[in-house]
């Protein structure tokens, strides 16, 4: 289970998260909700050791408080951050080649490789030889998404995965989070497209500025009128 309680953030000496506490068990799929600034991505970059912080986070029993990037992914952690990070400069195969991982802790049961991702995403295929540098910001979400899932992670954190993706291509990546759900992976889902992100995920938390606003199911933080609606308005 991917466990977070008391997180306080920090950027400087600025103040970005106040005593968030969540929970993720393998095989859910949860949604972090807010507007622009509500602390969502640093929430995100708290779990992944690139937020510094006070409190308590743990996967899988394991803390992960104080460790690298790396050594979280080796966990079995894998993260796909809202600004893609793909390496410019390599392709598209050799992006998802770097995306291995031998040896995982935890690693999730989800078979996953280059010909699967190029299957489920013939636009990848069709650009497997160019540099992802001059991808479309679409087509370099898609490969961050990929990439991440070429190592085999137990538990994603995902930053807005669905941004820039036209309607269609959309709900193929809904539908692969989906699968990812099935297959007993432990997904925490920060997004933007609440009518997607309402058939997705069943429990959602709502943030704002920095806090816990809500925790409960997802159609009610939607629901029209509801008292989260202040915190999901752009």
């Amino acid at each position: 289970m991917l466990s977070i309680d008391c997180l306080d953030g920090y950027y400087g000496r600025s103040q970005v998260l106040y005593q968030v506490a969540l929970h993720v068990a393998p095989g859910e799929l949860v949604a972090v909700l807010g507007r622009n600034g509500s602390g969502r991505s640093s929430l995100a970059r708290a779990v992944m050791g690139l937020l510094v912080c006070r409190g308590q986070i743990s996967w899988a029993g394991t803390s992960l408080r104080g460790l690298s990037t790396h050594a979280i992914s080796r966990l079995g952690v894998g993260y796909v951050p809202e600004s893609r990070d793909v390496f410019a400069s390599l392709s598209v195969a050799q992006n998802l080649d770097l995306g291995k991982k031998a040896g995982l802790r935890g690693a999730a049961q989800l078979p996953w490789s280059m010909s699967m991702a190029f299957e489920r995403f013939p636009e990848l295929a069709r650009r497997a030889d160019t540099l992802a540098g001059v991808l479309s910001g679409g087509e370099q979400q898609l490969l961050s998404l990929c990439r991440c899932l070429m190592g085999a992670p137990a538990c994603l954190v995902l930053d807005e995965p669905l941004e820039g993706l036209a309607p269609d291509l959309a709900q193929r990546v809904a539908d692969l989070l989906l699968l990812c759900r099935d297959q007993g992976l432990a997904v925490l889902l920060i997004e933007q497209k609440l009518d997607l992100t309402a058939e997705l995920a069943s429990r959602c938390y709502v943030l704002g500025r920095g806090e816990v606003v809500f925790e409960g199911p997802t159609t009610e933080a939607l629901r029209a009128g509801s008292r989260c609606a202040p915190w999901l308005a752009a």
